[in-house]
């Protein structure tokens, strides 16, 4: 995002002597020498900037399962936040509760990969901070993956892949990877079985000590408490599981 950060440490001598150790640490003034990491490059689908209209058939099945996820993720806002201080920055809640926002107050339309490929966009502009270009990447690959023929299965496989190669979790990680990697890996067993497998693979992360994300700077004192993004992805899942059984 835009923007300025300016810090103010008051300091003596000796602090400032550590401060003017040499160190390996990325970027750090004064030290060329100092290891960079290698910039990641990730590729988005020839997709992500098609513009024009509605392309394809209307899917109104797919548009009321999107409508249920965003609007379960809209009624998880304050549950959501209150787990996100425990681990976090305290406004997971608040920021998918943005991206369901923007896409509700005006849904897209057209087929099946056009109306994920808008809601993408939708996440990339509205949710922000690290799980903006997540979801984004997540709901693009899926969509590229639909158009190009794919099985649904095969298409959250390709977004789950997606959210891996730009965020660079694993599965124990502590992060939404660790509930949406064992959704994908059950994905041909239907939606049952894709939930089952979030939800326990979300409370997984309440075990293991993150190494990723904001729960990664806490250690063992995060420990206990269920990852919030892993558990937005079981709500989310949970409501389009609800409305596959209504159609």
């Amino acid at each position: 995002m835009s923007g300025a950060h300016v810090s103010l440490l008051p300091v003596d001598d000796g602090l400032l002597d550590l401060l003017d150790t040499p160190t390996a640490s990325p970027a750090w003034p004064g030290f060329p020498d100092a290891r960079r990491p290698a910039l990641s490059v990730v590729t988005t689908p020839e997709s992500a900037d098609r513009a024009g209209g509605p392309a394809g058939e209307a899917d109104p099945f797919v548009r009321q399962v999107i409508d249920a996820a965003c609007e379960r993720l809209l009624r998880a806002r304050t549950e959501l936040d209150a787990a996100d201080q425990h681990v976090g920055d305290g406004d997971l809640g608040s920021a998918l509760a943005r991206g369901a926002r923007a896409w509700l107050d005006d849904p897209g339309e057209g087929d099946a990969a056009s109306l994920l490929q808008e809601l993408s966009a939708r996440c990339r502009r509205a949710i922000g901070g690290t799980s903006g270009p997540l979801y984004g990447m997540l709901l693009l690959r899926a969509a590229q993956a639909l158009a190009d023929g794919a099985s649904w299965g095969d298409a959250l496989r390709a977004g789950v892949t997606g959210v891996r190669e730009l965020g660079g979790a694993q599965p124990g990680d502590g992060t939404m990877v660790d509930a949406l990697q064992p959704a994908a890996d059950a994905a041909d067993s239907g939606i049952d079985a894709v939930v089952t497998a979030a939800r326990e693979g979300a409370a997984r992360t309440s075990d293991a000590v993150a190494t990723k994300g904001r729960a990664s700077y806490l250690g063992e004192r995060a420990k206990g408490y269920e990852d919030p993004g892993a558990t937005a992805v079981v709500m989310w899942l949970e409501a389009v599981r609800e409305a596959m059984s209504q159609q």
